[in-house]
């Protein structure tokens, strides 16, 4: 190959990040996301190959359908994907854990004392995610998975760490190529939760309600600021 071919084909990641920033619409994102989840976890599964590590876990899927849909949202940066998932682990581990260690759960079958795992896990996971926003669902997978007892052992939670940076990496180099800002960790913008009522919508931030005891006494009082319409 010449050098003159060389940039020619250099030269086509440049024309491809220019067509899909002018045509990222119907038929062009479903693509871009299909292929890249195709790719990264293709790529995944070779790593996986290669060092014999458990890479791959259900949990993932989710997590890169979101990443390349919405790579701007603060649901998909890394910070709240790479975190979130190791809190989930870890709270599904202990939880299972606990219930083992007290001899409530069998390795064999799948019992209401699982149940009552998933069932706490969910919840102390969901506290700790909005306590602490660390907001990304698919992590709420991995830790149902690991209160039912399909995550063995702790040394599986630095694999799953592991799984996530190469995901992540791969997902910062692919939207540059696409022409696309992925943050490096935290999100662009901090996302406050939303309520929809028949009155209007209320978003939990800066002077609008910050809970629902509040946004009663709003509702009360007759109170307006940053209230919008329907």
């Amino acid at each position: 190959m010449s050098l003159e071919d060389l940039f020619w084909h250099l030269g086509k990641l440049g024309r491809l990040r220019f067509w899909y920033q002018a045509r990222r619409r119907r038929g062009v994102l479903e693509v871009f996301v299909g292929l890249n989840n195709a790719l990264a976890m293709g790529f995944l599964g070779l790593v996986a190959h290669l060092t014999s590590w458990p890479l791959i876990f259900p949990s993932l899927g989710p997590s890169l359908f979101l990443i390349f849909y919405a790579p701007q949202r603060a649901m998909s940066c890394p910070r709240n994907t790479l975190l979130a998932h190791l809190l989930g682990g870890l709270t599904g581990f202990l939880v299972f854990s606990l219930f083992s260690r007290l001899g409530l759960v069998s390795l064999v079958g799948f019992d209401q004392w699982r149940v009552l795992s998933a069932a706490i896990s969910l919840g102390i996971f969901g506290f700790l995610m909005v306590r602490l926003r660390l907001l990304h669902p698919p992590a709420a997978s991995t830790a149902l998975i690991a209160a039912t007892g399909f995550l063995p052992h702790w040394s599986y939670l630095p694999i799953l760490a592991v799984s996530l940076v190469i995901i992540l990496l791969q997902a910062h180099v692919l939207h540059r190529l696409a022409g696309l800002h992925y943050p490096l960790w935290s999100p662009l913008e901090e996302e406050e939760p939303e309520v929809f009522t028949s009155v209007g919508r209320f978003k939990f931030g800066g002077s609008s309600p910050r809970d629902l005891n509040e946004m009663a006494d709003w509702l009360i009082s007759g109170g307006r600021p940053n209230q919008k319409k329907s």
